[in-house]
């Protein structure tokens, strides 16, 4: 959880939930208050949450993403996610689809900047 500096009582600016599942893992949530957006607190959030799985032996990390979300697709393919599947008309109101993305902890992955980050 990130949270704003000088405020009383602290106020949220972002969190992230992962749940770890033996050698696999799942983000289920990703969210910054939209005043906090662009600011570096999501890629905070995900590079701190990415290390936690990895020394936790976490081999492959899973996400779902609306397809209509560019900012968090950009974030994610900068740390060396990749798509894996469409869900079509997996989510609603509106109607759109999901993208299933994984993270791999192998060398390859850490080449493309990942390793930097979380360092």
């Amino acid at each position: 959880m990130a949270e704003l500096a000088g405020e009383a009582p602290p106020r949220v600016a972002g969190f992230a939930a992962f749940v770890p599942l033996g050698e696999e893992a799942e983000l289920r949530n990703l969210a910054v208050d939209p005043a906090q957006q662009g600011k570096g607190i999501g890629r905070a959030l995900l590079v701190e949450g990415l290390g936690r799985m990895r020394e936790l032996g976490v081999k492959q990390l899973f996400l779902e993403v609306r397809a209509s979300n560019q900012p968090a697709l950009a974030l994610y393919g900068s740390l060396g996610f990749r798509l894996l599947y469409t869900r079509r008309n997996y989510y609603h109101d509106p109607d759109e689809d999901g993208l299933v993305m994984a993270h791999d902890f192998t060398p390859s992955s850490e080449s493309r900047g990942l390793n930097q980050e979380l360092t």
